[in-house]
């Protein structure tokens, strides 16, 4: 955890690689700096996969043993550390990064009250597949208003105009809904993508000023 709520708090969520891994922690200090007190609860335990994880049967065992039952009561931890720090769930945004961004939509669809708002950096939505589910499905649970930053390989239901964003604005709260895609940008860029590299950085500062905009106008203390 780290910074003060002048503005409200985030909850980050990590991707699968662990909250250690990539700029996850970077990016809570920007928050910090933006005026948002932050706090990323390691879900997995000290759990991760590896790079090398990717494409083998390691990887659905870890979504398969990391489901909702196994991490959301860390979640309500979290929900109750912040209403201690006296919170409303109008100032709660949270902040998440693939596999954090379908923590959030379960989240939404548990506790929407709870929080106000979602960020997602490349969504693996997709993940509702391992269980047997559908995407759309999900989506017609949510309950906040999202930003959906989607990249190169997402699945239909997840990008502009797809199915699932059709879903939410149908909600009262579709018109908050907001996009901004990254169709060019390989899946994991913003917490895991290398900013030497001029168009990978700046795609991140895209990626993140919009994320500090939309908090801006969904989250409020």
């Amino acid at each position: 955890e780290i910074g003060e709520a002048k503005k409200g708090a985030v909850i980050v969520i990590a991707d699968i690689f662990g909250v250690a891994s990539g700029r996850h922690k970077g990016i809570c200090d920007e928050l910090a700096e933006k005026g948002y007190y932050v706090i990323m609860p390691d879900l997995y335990h000290g759990d991760k996969c590896e790079f090398a994880d990717l494409g083998t049967e390691k990887l659905p065992a870890f979504l398969k043993k990391w489901k909702t039952e196994a991490w959301q009561p860390d979640m309500d931890i979290v929900y109750k550390h912040l209403e201690e720090k006296k919170l409303a769930p109008k100032s709660i945004g949270m902040m998440g990064f693939c596999w954090g961004c379908w923590a959030i939509w379960h989240e939404s669809a548990r506790v929407g009250e709870k929080f106000a708002a979602g960020v997602n950096f490349h969504p693996s939505i997709a993940i509702e597949g391992v269980f047997g589910r559908k995407i759309d499905d999900l989506a017609d649970k949510v309950k906040n208003p999202m930003l959906m930053c989607p990249c190169k390989g997402e699945p239909a239901e997840v990008l502009e105009n797809g199915s699932g964003h059709k879903i939410m604005l149908k909600k009262d709260f579709g018109k908050a809904c907001e996009f901004i895609s990254f169709l060019d940008m390989q899946h994991g860029f913003v917490s895991q993508g290398d900013v030497s590299k001029k168009e990978i950085a700046d795609n991140i500062n895209k990626a993140l000023d919009g994320a500090i905009a939309f908090l801006g106008k969904n989250v409020s203390m």
